[in-house]
């Protein structure tokens, strides 16, 4: 039996796993020892495990992975560096862990094996899987041969009131159809993001030009205003901290409104709320955070971003990046040097802010984001949640080299 069939026996029937010495780096193999077993199975570490992802690991590598399930992405990266040992990608451990844990019957990265748990062969397997598709098959039969519209039909002609009902009744064939045509599950979310940009904000920055004046000196000194601003921005961008990105979406709770006195002061101000006297900040796109960081023991400035399309005009600003705010809206990762979500989560650190009872996105359950609960009435909290938040940041950048 191959290491990981064997491991996910021991796991659902309480054997012990061990090593034969003191920790992974002094230790050959892994002993797998049955209730009965006096002596148990030896695996080399060095052996192949039969797992083939995007490369192959050896039963070190996936022992490794096993022990440290419970250890967060960064924490788990850490440990591979400490001991030398191979990471396993997020989705890769993700699928094996949950295999080994029999949360799941079958892994795309584990090879098929002679055996599989309780020592079924693999045909009886296949010809299970064939009788429960048939059944399945039959199962869909039989509901192909039922006449739904002929049932209805003889309901409502032995109700009178049915019947009365039935004559103000208008029967939509099909709910998508209706509303859009023959196109199923189109997605519109880019017209959010698109008319936040081309809209909201343009008028939002004319309200801005009409209070600072309307005369041509007024307007020649707005001009002077923006020309600076642009040359500060670039300025900013060419230095080599670290940058932090927000989502632009409308319905973000951290928005550059908020972002300053969240992260910085340690006090949540609902974006939906903040006026002209906490400073509205919604034409500004770039924006400085001082952090005191006891973890680096100095003060690290961060750059806050939320228009990518616009500042980020090379490729090392990328580099530069490590974490990003997300709503759980795929759109917002089309302008990145990094689209896929799944990906770009490995790279960098990512955050999903919410209230404490909300609903959390699917999409987010998925990608490799935290998720940061604040309280919806408790402000006293906050400082506490933003300090959880930069730790979780600083770890990252201390698990990518940064010092």
């Amino acid at each position: 039996m191959k290491f990981v069939s064997a491991l996910r026996l021991a796991v659902k029937n309480g054997y012990s796993v061990e090593l034969d010495g003191s920790s992974i780096g002094s230790s050959e193999n892994v002993i797998i020892k049955g209730k009965n077993d006096g002596n148990g199975d030896k695996y080399s570490l060095s052996e192949q495990s039969g797992v083939e992802a995007s490369k192959s690991y050896n039963i070190g590598t996936v022992y490794f992975c096993w022990i440290h399930k419970d250890a967060t992405v960064t924490d788990y990266i850490a440990k591979c560096e400490e001991a030398k040992i191979p990471v396993i990608t997020f989705l890769e451990r993700t699928d094996l862990i949950s295999f080994i844990n029999g949360d799941i019957e079958t892994c795309e990265y584990v090879k098929e094996d002679d055996k599989v748990e309780g020592g079924k062969d693999s045909s009886s397997r296949k010809v299970r899987k064939a009788d429960e598709k048939n059944l399945k098959k039959k199962s869909l039969e039989k509901d192909e041969m039922i006449d739904y519209k002929e049932i209805k039909k003889q309901k409502i002609e032995n109700d009178e009131l049915l019947k009365e009902i039935n004559k103000h009744e208008v029967e939509l064939i099909d709910h998508n159809k209706t509303l859009r045509g023959s196109q199923k599950n189109n997605d519109f979310s880019n017209l959010v993001r698109e008319s936040e940009f081309k809209i909201i904000r343009v008028l939002k920055s004319q309200d801005g030009n009409k209070k600072s004046g309307s005369s041509g000196s007024g307007s020649s000194n707005s001009k002077k205003e923006e020309i600076s601003h642009d040359a500060s921005l670039s300025t900013i961008l060419h230095k080599k901290d670290p940058i932090i990105i927000l989502s632009p979406s409308a319905i973000s709770m951290i928005t550059m409104n908020n972002v300053k006195s969240f992260l910085q002061d340690g006090k949540f101000i609902d974006s939906n709320k903040i006026n002209e006297d906490h400073g509205n900040n919604n034409n500004i796109d770039i924006i400085n955070i001082i952090r005191d960081s006891k973890r680096f023991n100095k003060k690290i400035k961060f750059v806050i971003v939320n228009n990518v399309e616009k500042f980020f005009i090379k490729p090392e600003y990328w580099d530069r990046v490590v974490a990003v705010f997300t709503t759980g809206q795929e759109w917002q990762f089309k302008p990145y040097k990094i689209n896929n979500p799944n990906k770009l989560f490995q790279k960098v650190k990512g955050f999903y802010i919410n209230y404490n009872g909300d609903l959390i996105p699917n999409n987010i359950k998925n990608w490799n984001v935290e998720i940061i609960s604040l309280d919806r009435n408790q402000r006293f909290k906050d400082r506490q949640i933003s300090e959880h938040l930069w730790e979780s940041v600083e770890r990252f950048m201390l698990s990518r080299g940064y010092k």
